[in-house]
């Protein structure tokens, strides 16, 4: 189900993790020459190697092809910090309904979890977070602008009624009459590939140059 490499979802995702278990990373030092500059010198840890596990439940997705992977590779350049991916899925409807309902009786929840924004699915979300198991992002996506700005008209939309927003759209529907549907991810389009005559994209500047031309 959706097995297409999500980039802007996962950009999405590891900044929130970054942000919120920065900490988690000295769990694992590694004595090598580290990275030099502003960013080491406002985050000492980043000048060691460390890894950090991410457990990322989706139905059917087994995790990102390691070839395909540009997210984490350029994370380990700028920061030291290397990402493993641990999958957590299911092959059903039903396995997934039955996973959603353990994860609100025991609290067992993953690092990173890519859903839908129908009405169970967020019904799951509010438990968890009045159960105190995953935070309120309302206030935290504010600090990066960008994606604020990008995700706020679905995030207003599907917060709870308390005014909490317990997580976040990773496809606006503005101009596409999708609005109140479930996120799909986004992807790259092998058919825009072959008519850009581009091969896939391997670097951020890459697929910065796909989406431009894309859009031309």
């Amino acid at each position: 189900m959706r097995r297409n490499t999500r980039f802007i979802a996962l950009i999405i995702a590891v900044v929130l993790i970054l942000s919120v278990l920065s900490g988690c990373a000295k769990a694992n030092p590694t004595a090598v020459p580290g990275i030099t500059g502003p960013l080491a010198q406002e985050y000492p840890e980043f000048t060691a190697a460390h890894t950090l596990k991410v457990t990322y439940f989706e139905q059917g997705w087994t995790g990102p092809e390691s070839d395909l992977d540009i997210v984490a590779p350029e994370i380990a350049k700028r920061t030291n910090l290397t990402l493993v991916y641990e999958p957590m899925t299911v092959p059903t409807g039903d396995d997934y309904t039955q996973k959603l309902n353990l994860m609100v009786a025991s609290g067992d929840v993953p690092d990173v979890f890519m859903g839908g924004n129908d009405a169970y699915t967020r019904t799951i979300y509010e438990k968890l977070g009045q159960a105190g198991k995953i935070k309120d992002l309302t206030e935290t996506i504010k600090s990066y602008a960008r994606i604020y700005s990008l995700v706020f008209p679905e995030m207003n939309l599907y917060k709870t009624s308390t005014g909490k927003t317990y997580f976040i759209p990773t496809q606006t529907g503005r101009g596409n009459e999708v609005l109140n549907e479930p996120p799909h991810g986004l992807y790259v389009r092998k058919d825009f590939l072959d008519t850009l005559k581009m091969e896939y994209p391997t670097t951020p500047a890459e697929l910065k140059t796909y989406l431009e031309r894309s859009l031309a």
